[in-house]
């Protein structure tokens, strides 16, 4: 086959993609429960073809397609959603918008990952290497990436390249990864009637003090602290026995998010000695930082792509699953498929008319990432074939 137009073959049929998308969104899969997503990812593969496909740890599926050698990149889309097990799922389309919750995170993430296999398989490209699609559990809330770690573990270091999907945040060149830890604080004492008991020590106001500590202090560029549930109280004449906050912590840099949490944690402690209460302290999870220059060459070939196509190239950081990979020193980026809004919402939205350009760039990620046998011109730079792997990695 010749590639020399590649910019010119991604003639997706989109309002399929769209349908696809409106049904994947409404199987529910939520953290920990991905298993009807999964069984229809492998209910997919199987229509287009593919059989080297495993099965790795929590219900994450891996495809391999390629020689198995060569460059090796590796897609990943996560398939849970923010939405709770038993709450309906309304997908509506609307003029040029798809609209309902998880349509943009993940449904076109991964429903964008299958239609490029596909798509590749039916131009019977052939690449110098592989490219390997992994179908992720685990990415919200407190899966802790579970997930994408186990791939990235069973992989045992064999992957070149991390290209993470997103459906929103078209233009997305998220080369960095935020850093996160979570913490729940309890504080807890003898509680007792708010007149009778007026001078015993209240959990609700240590945490009062605790919120009111950790918002004062200046925090550095890039960093954060969210007191995100706050928790305590039996009733409006009582005491509280105990009480309790849940506090999510973020930063470009891992250090400053060690180094915060440990202020966190001595803070409460603080507190709780001076209030003579018990301190609790309980781990909800971490997300490791990680990050490549923004001048690393992978960086380079998107922004080349970004501009042969029209798009324009962001660099927001993000948490995502290439907080694993790029932790572990595996080049890595996050981007996105199409143009919407509304994310972790009921209205989440994305805009259909927007997902052809968006997989266009995915399907030039995928071609010259994993090798071509012919030099292929993107944008100002020629020769993103088998000589310029030669010469780079």
């Amino acid at each position: 086959m010749i590639l020399r137009n590649i910019a010119e073959i991604g003639d997706f049929d989109i309002s399929k993609i769209v349908r696809e998308v409106a049904f994947f969104a409404k199987i529910p899969s939520p953290t920990f429960h991905e298993g009807k997503r999964a069984q229809y990812i492998l209910k997919r593969l199987k229509e287009i073809g593919i059989t080297n496909v495993q099965l790795v740890g929590h219900q994450n599926i891996l495809v391999r397609t390629g020689r198995e050698k060569g460059s090796i990149l590796l897609l990943t889309a996560h398939l849970d959603t923010v939405s709770a097990p038993e709450k309906d799922i309304n997908i509506k389309k609307k003029g040029k918008l798809l609209i309902g919750p998880g349509v943009g995170d993940n449904a076109l993430g991964v429903v964008a990952g299958l239609n490029i296999l596909e798509r590749l398989r039916r131009l019977r490209f052939e690449p110098l290497g592989s490219l390997l699609f992994a179908a992720t559990t685990c990415e919200e809330g407190l899966g802790n990436l579970r997930g994408i770690t186990e791939i990235i573990d069973s992989l045992k270091g064999e992957v070149n390249f991390v290209i993470a999907l997103e459906g929103l945040f078209q233009g997305r060149l998220s080369h960095q990864a935020i850093g996160v830890e979570r913490w729940k604080i309890h504080f807890q004492g003898p509680g007792g009637h708010s007149w009778e008991d007026a001078r015993n020590p209240n959990p609700n106001h240590a945490l009062i003090q605790l919120g009111n500590s950790l918002l004062s202090k200046r925090l550095p560029r890039l960093a954060n602290l969210n007191l995100s549930i706050i928790e305590g109280g039996e009733s409006i004449n009582s005491i509280s026995t105990s009480g309790s906050v849940s506090i999510d912590i973020r930063s470009l840099k891992q250090k400053e998010v060690v180094r915060l949490s440990s202020i966190v944690q001595k803070e409460a402690s603080r507190i709780g000695k001076l209030e003579n209460l018990k301190v609790s302290f309980f781990p909800l999870g971490k997300r490791p930082a990680g990050s490549i220059p923004k001048n690393h060459v992978l960086v380079h070939i998107g922004r080349e792509i970004h501009k042969s196509i029209g798009m324009k190239s962001e660099y927001t950081p993000m948490s995502s699953d290439a907080n694993i990979s790029l932790s572990k020193g595996i080049p890595s980026l996050t981007i996105g498929i199409a143009r919407g809004g509304n994310c972790h919402r009921e209205d989440e939205f994305i805009e259909t008319n927007s997902i052809a350009i968006g997989l266009k760039q995915l399907l030039l990620f995928s071609i010259i990432l994993t090798g071509s046998k012919e030099d292929i011109k993107i944008g100002s730079r020629k020769g993103y074939g088998s000589g310029f792997f030669a010469a780079h990695f």
